[in-house]
């Protein structure tokens, strides 16, 4: 063979392999290429959705704790000053913190008030005040007590009069007479 026809055969031959790599990236290469593109494309599409998925139910999450707890300061706030007048409650609540400490609740009664109006009408409606007098017999101890009781009370409670006087049963010594007038408050509807 000579050296010409090695020359022709070998430039013959990389141009078959020139076309034939060319054929071999248009047919395969170009179309796995663009295949693989348009998946990563997907893949950052969706990565980018999760993302925004988990953003609002993060935010979701936040709202939630947010107003669970303004629902449960909400009921603190109820339990302190009720959105009514709860007339039953509240006497009940002074009964039963005079029993359990040691006093005899011998009258109770209740009136309604004037309704205090609020500073800012549009958002506050008002507080409303009910005043208890009663008459309550036991010993100054007992009596003390009953008022720091009061005083922790879950409700608001605040005593506008109170008067001691000597007990004329046969109970002791120690036993005393306490007229007195409690104010409970609420808020208006």
């Amino acid at each position: 063979m000579k050296n010409s026809f090695k020359r022709v055969l070998s430039i013959l031959i990389s141009v078959v392999l020139l076309i034939g790599s060319v054929l071999i990236y248009s047919n395969l290469i170009k179309t796995a290429y663009e295949e693989a593109k348009a998946q990563k494309s997907e893949l950052i599409s969706k990565e980018k959705q999760y993302d925004d998925m988990q953003n609002i139910v993060n935010q979701t999450q936040n709202l939630f704790s947010f107003y669970q707890d303004s629902a449960q300061a909400q009921n603190s706030i109820s339990a302190i000053l009720p959105v009514n007048s709860a007339v039953p409650q509240a006497v009940y609540q002074i009964s039963g913190i005079a029993a359990k400490n040691g006093l005899r609740l011998q009258t109770i009664g209740s009136k309604e008030l004037a309704i205090t109006p609020s500073l800012i009408p549009s958002l506050i409606k008002g507080v409303g005040t009910l005043r208890f007098s009663g008459q309550l017999a036991g010993s100054y101890e007992s009596f003390k007590s009953f008022m720091l009781d009061m005083e922790s009370n879950a409700r608001l409670f605040n005593f506008s009069s109170l008067k001691l006087e000597k007990y004329g049963g046969s109970t002791g010594a120690n036993s005393l007479n306490y007229n007195f007038e409690i104010d409970a408050y609420y808020q208006t509807q």
